[in-house]
């Protein structure tokens, strides 16, 4: 079950304003229960430097939900944890689920504009059944993917419990802006795991 309220201050600085990764990842996670930001305690990494798992779910602009349905062979399944709206933006924290063990391979927060979302795909994501991804694939004609930054989180690391990873290897994401028809629409964190742990009993 998910939780929802009413949050004021879902929107405050929009994280391409922001000096780095810690103050976008601060404006994003405030409005969620239980947030710290002492808890931001992350690594930034180029690239280049990230294991080549990383590199092929992470450094590219497409959307997340067609990478991993791609990896997985499958189609991601969302489940939102928590969610918030002051009316026009809409802030929820979530996790993907694929492949036989259906395990989570995705853990995120999302920040929408809705303004900037047709009234079909603002009703079907507000809807909560279908990945951020697929829908802005179905309603979106113009998307732009642009990834801003790319973290490592330690497993058991503070920040990985509260976006609750569960997984004995590093956590790898990145944090970005997709344009919906050159309007910056969706501001996202997304975290993945290694797939091989998922390949594991």
């Amino acid at each position: 079950m998910s939780i929802a309220t009413a949050q004021p201050a879902v929107q405050s600085t929009p994280i391409s304003q922001c000096a780095g990764p810690w103050q976008a990842m601060a404006q994003l996670c405030a409005p969620f229960r239980r947030f710290d930001p002492a808890m931001l305690v992350f690594d930034e990494m180029r690239p280049a430097d990230m294991p080549p798992w990383g590199q092929s779910l992470l450094v590219h602009r497409q959307h997340m939900t067609r990478v991993l349905a791609e990896r997985y062979g499958r189609e991601v399944d969302l489940y939102v944890m928590e969610h918030h709206s002051d009316g026009r933006h809409y802030s929820r924290k979530i996790f993907l689920t694929a492949g036989r063990t259906a395990r989570a391979v995705e853990y995120g927060i999302a920040r929408l504009d809705l303004w900037a979302m047709s009234p079909p795909a603002r009703k079907e994501i507000l809807s909560r059944q279908v990945p951020l991804g697929a829908v802005l694939m179905r309603h979106s004609a113009l998307r732009r993917i642009e990834p801003l930054w790319f973290i490592r989180i330690e497993p058991d690391s503070p920040l990985a419990r509260w976006m609750g990873v569960r997984a004995s290897g590093e956590a790898l994401g990145r944090i970005g802006v997709i344009h919906c028809d050159e309007r910056p629409a969706v501001e996202v964190i997304e975290i993945v795991t290694n797939p091989l742990e998922q390949e594991r009993p």
